[in-house]
């Protein structure tokens, strides 16, 4: 697809050179380069809340860069019609499945850092989502989705932490690695405050999930993780993570990929015993 001449413009006015699409994600991407030779990936959002969503995420990927988590940085945004565009570091690293088990453990330790950082909304308390009305919207696509509406009557009222940076999309393909050892995480466009441990349930999930896709060398790395959030994570505070999470990916899959339920039914279906605690 190409770029809109106006976009095109506001790059060029940065110095900055346009290279090849990236596939997947919500906003599709695009390879960059500036002047100084640096890479960067572009994105474009029409979002009501991009843009405080970027300024979240340039302090929190400082916070933890600082804390030798491997992150990128935010570079230049602009506005484009009703929408926003934006640079993100681009990492060094490819996106390799299956992943091991070493990088596996590199990744935990970045997200025991997310703890200890303490980031506030920008403006505020952020928008509370809807986990209730999500699941409730999505009940009548699966009957496995059915089941997740009482799951989350039965544990809303735990407590959870607040406050933390939460990456808000935490998977496998999120995930570079080079030489063998993590190279960077990147896509913090979702990053918001709340309990950290929300990270770990979401790539615990998918890191299982995605075995489905890729086959069973995926298993030893996400055993590593499945451990650690068994560990870290009580029973109860698991299934309301993982119900607000499920929330989310679902009410996107029935909308965006109705063709994938029946899959995304299956990886639910499977960690049962994580959210359905009678």
């Amino acid at each position: 697809m190409s770029l809109p001449e106006e976009l095109l413009d506001q790059l060029a006015a940065h110095g900055l050179e346009v290279g090849d699409a990236f596939d997947g994600g919500e906003f599709g991407a695009r390879s960059m380069t500036d002047g100084d030779g640096r890479a960067w990936v572009l994105k474009v959002s029409t979002r009501a809340d991009v843009a405080e969503r970027l300024a979240y995420a340039d302090a929190a990927t400082a916070a933890l860069a600082d804390r030798g988590c491997p992150v990128p940085g935010y570079g230049h945004r602009g506005r484009l019609g009703e929408g926003v565009w934006w640079l993100q570091q681009r990492l060094p690293g490819e996106v390799v499945v299956p992943w091991t088990v070493p990088v596996a453990q590199d990744l935990l330790g970045c997200l025991e850092q997310q703890r200890t950082v303490q980031l506030p909304w920008p403006s505020g308390e952020g928008a509370t989502p809807d986990i209730e009305g999500g699941l409730r919207a999505i009940a009548a696509a699966h009957p496995t989705f059915a089941d997740l509406g009482s799951a989350w009557t039965a544990v809303a009222h735990v407590e959870l932490r607040s406050g933390d940076v939460v990456h808000g999309d935490l998977h496998p393909l999120n995930v570079l690695t080079h030489a063998g050892a993590l190279s960077g995480v990147f896509d913090w466009d979702f990053a918001h405050p709340g309990d950290h441990r929300q990270d770990l349930v979401t790539l615990a999930y998918w890191s299982r999930a995605l075995a489905s896709v890729f086959g069973d060398e995926m298993l030893p790395a996400a055993e590593v993780v499945v451990s650690a959030m068994e560990a870290a994570v009580p029973a109860d505070v698991l299934a309301k993570l993982l119900l607000a999470m499920l929330s989310f990916e679902l009410g996107y899959t029935v909308t965006v990929h109705p063709d994938r339920i029946g899959w995304a039914a299956d990886r639910v279906e499977e960690v049962r015993s994580w959210w359905a605690l009678d």
